[in-house]
């Protein structure tokens, strides 16, 4: 069971880090279009620019999870991932502030939507689980 657990852990991982390497990519290739560093301020407070310091602070999410399984590793996801939908969710809020073009602001509602309701889903884990 616990080999069935860490095998679990480290699929769910291996899609993490997929999906982060993936949108680093493409936030990669769109902040080298721009002329200017946009700074973006985490619902936690944390300041983040576009200079790579993002890409740091997506590492050291995903480095949290390292050597972690069962509900150890399950919290610690659950706790990162809150953070980081709200951060999605932030910078879909300023989308809405900012942007004119609509597909811009209905991709923005989609986000905003649904890592909205993912963050209540989330948040709802952990009271249970780990009151």
């Amino acid at each position: 069971m616990q080999s069935k657990n860490k095998l679990i852990g480290v699929s769910i991982l291996s899609l993490v880090i997929g999906v982060l390497i993936g949108w680093l990519i493409w936030h990669g290739v769109s902040s080298s279009q721009s002329d200017h560093m946009t700074t973006h301020v985490m619902p936690d407070g944390t300041v983040m620019n576009q200079d790579g310091s993002m890409a740091m602070q997506m590492d050291a999410m995903t480095n949290g999870l390292a050597g972690k399984i069962g509900d150890e590793f399950d919290r610690a996801f659950l706790t990162e991932m809150i953070a980081h939908h709200e951060g999605a969710v932030a910078m879909a809020n300023l989308v809405l502030k900012n942007s004119k073009r609509p597909e811009m602001i209905a991709f923005a509602h989609r986000i905003i939507d649904a890592q909205s309701g993912e963050i209540i889903q989330m948040k709802e884990w952990l009271a249970q689980w780990y009151r």
